[in-house]
């Protein structure tokens, strides 16, 4: 192909040693000692072909890595140093780097199988990169259909016909490829021949907050700027940094971050040299750490609020003393992480965040989920932090190839966010159950490309989700933090009623207070008898599993908060008719004030 040949010479006419690149890029150490260690094989292998021994060709080479993070520039680099060191024994080989539009075509699978063979011959002898090649064949779904299978399956077929007909220490390509991290599986799960081809990877590390700040600094030389002394070392503007950098989207980290932080200190300079009348070109062209910083200096961090905010909303939840201390922990895990980051520490890892809460109905799980996505969010783990709750039946389609469309419909609604799948036993009801086989395997592949931009949790009846984990291999691993959210005492839950009543401006006399005591140990009771017999139950029907189906879950359970709410609506109620048959104007007293006769006929019901 004429256009991608005549680019790339000109490329090699311009005479750029190929350590420029690597020496110029920012962080990724041990990605730079690869590449040495690329160039010292390549070395070797010069002088064994010099020696009169056998020279290997060089390993085709898949560098991944997310937007910004230098895939292109390192792909670049390793192309130049392969023709550089002539490694496939051919003088002048080629660096061929074709366009999208010079692979694919539109509408013709067969049109775009000319375009890779032309491009793989042109390429022949030499190396040929292809860069982002994930965005050629993963769809919005994050799945690679027919037609990009077919693709990436005429590729490697061209690629293997000419190693086959290059035998040898001479001739044949080398090819190296450029691809998005997040699809890098579903991508070689979709060819095996190019899974084969591209046996050696490379995995780009998102740039840390001081990094970007060189980066700006290398920007703003570039565009004729000079930054003031020690400004991109600060540690407020690395904080700075990491609270933006975090709540951005995938595409817009890295060095895009870089790039858009100095267009605003630009455009902050510029306004502040108009506003002082400067004509030097010094005072015109310096950026200062003033500029570098938003308009309040980097000094109160506005997420440090959000954080507390989310914790004093965790310890106003009744009861769960164990669910709140984890989430204490977690809370002081990621704040420490967060900070090494912004002072350009190594991460500590804080391993999958994926979650199960266990436990009946109505005892706080899903409050404690939006507690803890909001928190996420301050905490730059998550970019957004919203609380997307779902089921089985909006996991599951009705019809044959429609679950996967539906559950990455939700899925894709939940990225930078959180995903809380209630009763989540119920989604793979039993071994023939394919639709809900399909929800819960599409699920954990987005699980697994989305892993730095979403938090899954499954809740459900503590039973029913341990048959869960234990009848799916893989599942404990990808949730490795179990909270068991523990049934209400009966003094919680007249907490929670007395919250209820005083949120309503209601209140109650001593009578009407006792008997609300005795009918939440009354709910108490039953339902620990309820659980005793249901447990009795499960283990007759798994002694004797020919008896009969296995018993669903109960809808719901009669002591939790839920039916706190509901006996308090209840009670209202009753006062209310109370109220109506009193002729006369009604006091205040009267409109608040809950009796003993408002209680009892809804105790007595229990």
């Amino acid at each position: 192909r004429a256009a991608p040949v005549q680019q790339n010479q000109e490329l090699k006419k311009r005479g750029e040693p190929w350590e420029n690149g690597v020496r110029g890029m920012v962080g990724a150490d041990a990605v730079k000692k690869k590449i040495y260690q690329i160039r010292n094989a390549l070395e070797v292998n010069q002088r064994r072909a010099q020696a009169g021994g056998r020279a290997d060709r060089p390993s085709n080479l898949l560098i991944c890595g997310k937007c910004g993070s230098g895939r292109t520039t390192v792909m670049t680099s390793v192309g130049k140093m392969l023709a550089s060191f002539d490694c496939t024994r051919r003088r002048g080989i080629g660096v061929i780097a074709p366009s999208r539009q010079d692979l694919i075509h539109p509408a013709s699978n067969t049109r775009s199988a000319e375009l890779i063979k032309a491009a793989v011959t042109a390429a022949r002898g030499g190396v040929l990169l292809i860069d982002n090649i994930s965005d050629m064949v993963v769809e919005r779904d994050g799945a690679v259909h027919s037609m990009g299978k077919e693709w990436l399956e005429t590729l490697a077929a061209e690629i293997n016909t000419v190693q086959k007909e290059d035998q040898g220490p001479v001739g044949g390509i080398v090819l190296l490829v450029t691809a998005d991290v997040s699809h890098q599986n579903v991508l070689l799960k979709a060819c095996g021949a190019l899974r084969s081809l591209l046996s050696t990877t490379v995995e780009m590390p998102d740039l840390t907050p001081p990094e970007i700040g060189l980066l700006m600094e290398r920007f703003a030389r570039e565009r004729g700027f000079t930054v003031e002394e020690g400004a991109v070392r600060s540690l407020a503007l690395h904080k700075y940094i990491n609270q933006v950098n975090s709540r951005a989207e995938q595409d817009q980290r890295n060095a895009h971050m870089a790039t858009k932080l100095l267009e605003e200190a630009v455009a902050k300079q510029t306004e502040r040299v108009h506003a002082m009348g400067t004509v030097t070109k010094a005072s015109l062209t310096l950026l200062t750490e003033a500029d570098l910083l938003p308009e309040d200096g980097g000094g109160a961090d506005p997420s440090e609020a959000a954080i507390e905010a989310c914790m004093v909303k965790m310890e106003a939840v009744v009861g769960l003393d164990k669910v709140k201390e984890f989430v204490r922990s977690l809370r002081a895990q990621l704040a420490l992480d967060r900070e090494r980051r912004a002072a350009g520490l190594p991460s500590l890892g804080t391993g999958a965040l994926h979650m199960v809460f266990s436990g009946n109905p109505g005892t706080g799980k899903t409050t404690v989920a939006r507690i803890i996505a909001e928190m996420f969010a301050a905490l730059g783990v998550l970019r957004k932090g919203q609380l997307i709750e779902v089921d089985r039946g909006g996991l599951v389609a009705g019809y044959s190839g429609q679950t996967a469309i539906k559950t990455q419909e939700v899925v894709s609604k939940a990225l930078g966010g959180m995903l809380f799948v209630d009763e989540a036993y119920a989604l793979v009801n039993s071994n023939h159950d394919s639709f809900g086989r399909e929800a819960l395997d599409t699920l954990l592949k987005m699980m697994e490309d989305h892993r730095d931009d979403l938090v899954v949790v499954f809740a459900g009846y503590e039973r029913e989700m341990k048959e869960l984990m234990n009848q799916n291999s893989g599942l404990t691993s990808r949730f490795p933090t179990w909270l068991v959210f523990e049934d209400y005492t009966s003094p919680q839950l007249m907490q929670i009623a007395q919250f209820m009543i005083k949120e309503t401006q209601m209140t109650l006399k001593p009578e009407a207070m006792e008997l609300l005591n005795a009918a939440f140990e009354k709910m108490v009771a039953k339902q620990k008898e309820a659980e005793e017999a249901e447990k009795a139950a499960a283990e007759a029907a798994a002694a004797n599993p020919q008896q009969g189906e296995k018993k669903q879950p109960q809808e719901s359970k009669p002591s939790n908060g839920r039916a706190v709410r509901n006996f308090i609506e209840q009670i209202q109620r009753k006062q209310a008719l109370r109220l109506a048959g009193m002729k006369g104007a009604k006091s205040l007293e009267d409109l608040v004030m809950i009796t003993a006769d408002d209680v009892r006929p809804c105790a007595e019901e229990i």
